[in-house]
């Protein structure tokens, strides 16, 4: 039984992980043809004034 509740959880925990990981590429990817509002990417951003 307990054999058994491992291997149920062990499964669980990688499918728990693998959508996050499928979540993430796909949020990548809907970036890419629709950015995200009220966002300021990085290669958008303003450079910052330097200190004196």
């Amino acid at each position: 039984m307990e054999t058994y509740a491992l291997l149920v959880m062990g499964i669980a925990a990688l499918a728990f992980i693998g959508v996050g990981i499928y979540l993430h590429f796909l949020r990548a990817k809907a970036e890419e043809s629709m950015p995200a509002p009220f966002t300021n990417p990085r290669s958008r951003r303003k450079p910052k004034k330097a200190r004196s």
